[in-house]
């Protein structure tokens, strides 16, 4: 919906709309004004951020609003941020920070330890990639109703074996959902039924957690608009 909307109102694309492929940019206008739609962004939807003058950019936004009807509306960051979740998207500053690696947040594919060019942190990266990471960022589902945030600890028994670092409702999954990090023994030891499920200390009581493959959701990106 946002990028059939958002296509209708934007004019001479440098690439065609149904040439424009994920995380692609394009120049293209609106009115008279030059604008970049990129179709990327940090939800798991399929649509378009756009680079505008701020003048242009209040009219753009009327249309937009405008040309959807009821199918549009604004959202705020907390819908964005329920979206990313569901989409399995790392936050920087919840889940990943100046003290996480690629590998053991799921984001080796980005490290390309094959370039001959050398950059700030290729051995030590190396090295944790051949060791392998002591943590790894899992999915949850929680088994009640009670939502587990950032921070909170998970136990298996008396152990423990890791820390929440984003949690939410999910209107998808209709459970609360959340991402976090367990400790690698662990979840050797998990794997071979040698321990305890995990639990989420939530304010004081121990609630049940189920591991699940990220992402919670994934909305399949259409080719064409």
């Amino acid at each position: 919906e946002a990028f059939a909307c958002a296509t209708h109102l934007l004019e001479a694309p440098e690439i065609a709309w149904d040439q424009l492929g994920y995380y692609q940019i394009t120049p293209a206008r609106y009115e008279s004004a030059p604008v970049l739609a990129a179709r990327t962004g940090y939800t798991g939807e399929d649509g378009l951020e756009l680079y505008i003058s701020a003048e242009a950019g209040v009219r753009l936004w009327r249309d937009l609003l405008e040309t959807g009807g009821k199918r549009t509306g604004p959202i705020g960051l907390g819908a964005r941020d329920t979206l990313r979740l569901e989409a399995g998207m790392p936050l920087y500053g919840n889940d990943i920070d100046e003290t996480t690696d690629p590998y053991c947040a799921g984001l080796g594919f980005a490290v390309k330890l094959d370039k001959e060019a050398p950059f700030p942190g290729k051995e030590r990266l190396r090295e944790i990639k051949e060791a392998g990471p002591g943590q790894k960022l899992c999915g949850f589902i929680v088994q009640s109703r009670r939502i587990a945030r950032g921070g909170m600890e998970i136990f298996s028994g008396a152990d423990r074996v890791g820390r929440i670092t984003s949690g939410a409702p999910s209107p998808t999954v209709q459970q609360p959902i959340a991402m976090g990090y367990l400790d690698c023994p662990y979840l050797e030891l998990l794997a071979a039924g040698q321990a305890p499920d995990p639990e989420v200390d939530v304010r004081g009581k121990r609630e049940k957690l189920k591991l699940e493959h990220l992402p919670f959701f994934s909305r399949k990106r259409k080719k064409t608009v």
